[in-house]
């Protein structure tokens, strides 16, 4: 999965895109953590922590459409660009992520779920450039956080 610098190049590209032809996109920032483990063992440090993120890292990537990008941003927060979408349909799909991210995990003897927050903002509405976006998403994913487990906050 790609990291921040590729995330930040790339989605500079899809804004001056999105200025061109009058389109939209938005931006989902994720913050994930270990909810339960059975034997409690994925500590952030572990070699099952790693698994878990690589196992996490395919979920997202296999849930986006062919044009979307998502990227590891640090160890447990994501961000995904979603091209030609609006912050009411980036919602939806936000809800649906979390459907297929809290599956739980099997790895080797342990079983493991996770919980996400996840903060979206959008081109035009909420920003215009890319680090004012993804700052408003993680604002957003902060808040999220702050209301509990499961939750999606948007960036106006």
């Amino acid at each position: 999965m790609p990291n921040r610098a590729l995330f930040d190049i790339a989605l500079n590209q899809q804004l001056a895109l999105c200025r061109r032809y009058k389109t939209t996109l938005a931006v989902l920032y994720i913050d994930i953590e270990v909810a339960d483990a059975e034997p409690d063992t994925v500590s952030e440090e572990s070699e099952d922590a790693d698994v878990l993120l690589r196992h996490i890292s395919m979920r997202i990537k296999n849930s986006l459409r062919a044009p979307d990008m998502a990227a590891r941003l640090d160890r447990d927060h994501f961000a995904i660009v979603l091209i030609h979408s609006d912050v009411p349909s980036a919602t939806i799909f936000a809800n649906q992520l979390f459907d297929i991210l809290s599956e739980p995990y099997q790895l080797g003897r342990i079983t493991a779920t996770i919980s996400a927050s996840i903060g979206i903002a959008g081109y035009p509405v909420t920003g215009r450039d890319g680090p004012t976006l993804l700052k408003y998403a993680d604002d957003a994913m902060h808040k999220a956080k702050t209301l509990g487990e499961r939750r999606v906050c948007i960036a106006w």
